[in-house]
């Protein structure tokens, strides 16, 4: 287990880290089953080893798929999608997710229902060779919260 620092965050986390007030809009975060959406863009490149920040997911949660809808990647590039606790971000949990890949899909049924004890991180590594500037993400994580 190392400990990690994040390089770069999803757009959706740089956006509200420059607001001094950002409410969730009642459509991300109702209901029973919420989704956190997420996208990046590589502003550069981004070498093997390199973590980045996608959502947050309030302590008592359980993760239930993780979905990519829309990947561009000019290379051999791959990525994969895990998770850690905010607080103390390490990358024991860095594939459990969403495994190495640069296709559209959802985590494998063996990689659904995480539990989560604490506010946690959902971040992307890249595990195969560079992203390049320009590659590019998107997808969304759907949760519950067992409070």
């Amino acid at each position: 287990m190392a400990t990690i620092a994040f390089t770069e965050s999803s757009d959706q986390l740089t956006s509200a880290a420059d607001q001094a007030f950002n409410p969730i809009p009642p459509r991300e975060d109702g209901g029973r089953v919420r989704v956190k959406q997420f996208t990046f863009t590589a502003a550069s490149a981004l070498t093997v080893a390199s973590y980045v920040d996608l959502v947050e997911i309030p302590s008592e949660a359980v993760i239930l798929d993780t979905v990519i809808t829309s990947i561009t990647v000019a290379g051999t590039g791959k990525f994969s999608i895990g998770y850690t606790d905010k607080s103390a971000p390490e990358d024991s949990n860095k594939a459990a997710l969403v495994a190495a890949t640069n296709a559209v899909l959802g985590s494998t049924a063996g990689q659904r229902g995480k539990n989560v004890d604490g506010v946690t991180s959902v971040f992307a590594t890249t595990s195969v060779a560079t992203l390049a500037i320009g590659d590019t993400f998107s997808g969304f994580i759907e949760y519950v919260v067992n409070s």
